[in-house]
């Protein structure tokens, strides 16, 4: 029956308007996608920092301790920290750990990892004292170190992955050779994209542009002043088409972002990976004063050096990989 209303409405509609029809039914759709996209993000995301209080509970207390505990992790991962920093962190922490109700929620290592960063952060702003077991030294020849020839490839291997962290202390006095980044971006090409559509752009920035580039993110304060090198990965949103595709563009520019980071790994490039979580009038006025076509969605910024002899990083500690892999029968 559907088949033939269909075939009526067709051969009843004046020449042209189908393909109207049709334009406007695909527009409404994406619309009624993209709202379904942001009830769900507001029905199960946390309502954010800002209104934070004491009746957070459950993932979403659990959100907001893990991103202030890695905020102290970062902070004394610098080369020279603020003293005394974290304000609001440190308010956040201790409202947060009050709401574990000494069950569960206490048990679970993000209470554990919070507990001993509020700890960390009291000691620095009062003492000056560095906690290194929630910032970590560590050596430049350790991480970008040479496979000995007889090492199984599995040990070969776990310590490439294990050793690529997010650096945020650069030596200045080294520059990047362009070689390096073409070399590593050429290798990241080999991501895999849907429908080998290859959406992913690079915008390569140095100088002064970086400087203008850094200033737009909120993440990079501390260490500004070392980077030499950003990378703005984005993708070409015309390369994607329906409501079906619509979260794609995301997904095939953070495959060639994480890929790319490897492939500077690879090259003894040291990186960290500025997220660009922001609201699309700071996109709009970031790819305005960026040289970045209205066209293209940025998917983050990568901070390119080459780290000190000696340097720190954030604890970063990873899930029990039973509470990552689900295995079903």
């Amino acid at each position: 029956m559907m088949q033939r209303i269909k075939a009526l409405a067709k051969n009843m509609l004046p020449s042209g308007a189908l393909d109207t029809w049709r334009r406007l039914r695909a527009n409404l759709s994406n619309t009624h996608e993209a709202l379904l996209d942001a009830k769900r993000h507001r029905l199960l995301g946390g309502p954010g920092e800002g209104s934070f209080n004491s009746g957070w509970s459950g993932r979403q207390l659990e959100t907001q301790l893990t991103k202030d505990y890695h905020r102290v992790e970062k902070g004394l991962a610098l080369r020279n920290p603020k003293r005394p920093f974290g304000v609001e962190v440190e308010k956040r922490l201790v409202v947060g750990l009050g709401n574990l109700d000494g069950t569960e929620a206490a048990a679970d290592s993000y209470g554990i990892f919070a507990t001993s960063a509020l700890a960390a952060l009291q000691s620095w702003n009062t003492g000056g004292d560095a906690d290194d077991s929630v910032a970590l030294r560590v050596n430049r020849d350790d991480v970008f170190r040479q496979a000995d020839p007889g090492e199984p490839a599995e040990e070969r291997w776990e310590h490439f992955f294990s050793s690529r962290r997010s650096v945020r202390d650069f030596d200045d006095s080294i520059g990047v050779n362009m070689a390096d980044i073409e070399a590593a971006v050429s290798m990241a090409t080999h991501t895999p994209s849907v429908c080998n559509r290859q959406a992913f752009r690079v915008h390569v920035y140095t100088g002064e542009a970086a400087v203008s580039v850094l200033a737009q993110q909120n993440g990079n304060a501390g260490f500004r002043s070392s980077i030499p090198v950003v990378l703005a990965v984005t993708v070409d949103a015309r390369l994607f088409s329906g409501p079906s595709e619509r979260n794609q563009r995301w997904i095939d520019g953070g495959l060639f972002a994480m890929t790319l980071g490897w492939a500077l790994h690879s090259r003894e490039l040291a990186t960290c990976y500025l997220n660009w979580s922001m609201k699309n009038s700071q996109s709009d006025t970031f790819r305005a004063s960026s040289g970045i076509p209205a066209h293209e969605d940025v998917i983050t910024l990568i901070a390119v050096g080459i780290p000190p002899k000696n340097f720190k990083v954030a604890r970063s500690p990873r899930r029990r990989l039973d509470e990552i892999l689900v295995q079903h029968d």
